[in-house]
């Protein structure tokens, strides 16, 4: 059975490091995350009858997702090299959690 990775990097970076475990677990045949795409894929199609506004108002949020996703990344890549500080170090001595 090989795997398909359908999430990106992400999904790579997971098929890549479960080579290197030896833990048993399970594996999905190829043909259901291909079946569930290609589901997935007809059920939002402009053939199911829905508005076309609905389209334009997805592709609004798409592109919102896609601008944050940008600026989260532009964020993180300027604060990574910093060193992380402790702002209450009087929790660190505490006999228990802080909830």
């Amino acid at each position: 059975m090989s795997r398909t990775p359908l999430l990106g990097p992400a999904g790579w970076v997971t098929v890549s490091s479960i080579g290197t475990r030896r833990r048993n677990h399970f594996v999905t045949p190829t043909w259901i995350p291909v079946v569930a795409g290609l589901c997935t894929f007809y059920l939002v199609g402009p053939w199911t009858g829905r508005p076309l506004e609905q389209f334009s108002i997805a592709l609004v949020l798409l592109a919102i997702g896609a601008v944050l996703g940008v600026v989260t990344y532009l964020i993180n890549r300027t604060i990574k090299n910093r060193p992380t500080q402790i702002s209450h170090e009087e929790y660190l001595s505490s006999d228990g959690t802080r909830n």
